[in-house]
């Protein structure tokens, strides 16, 4: 989930490209490819032909292109509006979307204990407010480019929280798939189009 989740970069660099006129330079592009590949070397275990899979997998696509127009889109509006501005309109009609597929599946909007709320309440909290806030906030300084491609850092992090916080075992492909991931990022950060593009 967060490898295919984290193909983001394809989606908003196609976006930026076809709708917003963007151009990027070979060095962004030969970087994107890089982190990419090392993404995907760091999934390459996990990767399984099966229908139950290929449903999961297609709606982590679904996630990644849906999260790449939400980013081109939050930086289109920086210019315009404030990160709380943004933040609270964007999970306004968020929620309204949501509440009649929680009302039809569960039928109540509050979770049936404190005990069970306060994983939503840490989701809502540090995921939403913290994270997502955060990304909003960094679209007023850097381009989509740079924000998408450095969040391909994220399956490696994961993975590393992974080794911390469940003892799995990182190997010598594991380490290669992180130099990739990184030199990849700093190659694209590192390129005319990625300071170009920035506001």
């Amino acid at each position: 989930s967060s490898l295919l989740h984290n193909m983001m970069p394809i989606f908003s660099t196609l976006g930026a490209w076809l709708f917003l006129q963007r151009h990027f330079s070979r060095r962004f592009l030969v970087g994107l490819l890089v982190a990419i590949a090392g993404v995907l070397v760091i999934g390459i275990n996990d990767f399984h032909v099966t229908k139950s899979h290929l449903l999961g997998d297609i709606a982590a696509l679904v996630s990644a292109s849906l999260l790449a127009v939400d980013i081109l889109i939050v930086e289109h509006l920086r210019t315009r509006f404030a990160t709380p501005t943004l933040m609270m309109g964007s999970n306004f009609f968020g929620s309204l979307f949501i509440l009649p597929i929680i009302l039809l599946h569960s039928g109540s909007v509050f979770p049936p204990s404190w005990i069970s709320g306060l994983p939503i309440l840490g989701l809502a909290l540090i995921c939403q407010i913290m994270g997502h806030g955060l990304l909003t906030y960094s679209l007023k300084q850097f381009s989509s480019g740079i924000v998408s491609v450095s969040m391909l850092a994220i399956p490696m992090i994961a993975a590393i929280l992974a080794m911390a916080l469940f003892s799995q075992m990182l190997n010598g492909l594991n380490y290669l798939a992180f130099f990739l991931v990184l030199s990849g990022i700093y190659l694209a950060i590192s390129s005319p189009s990625a300071s170009q593009a920035g506001h």
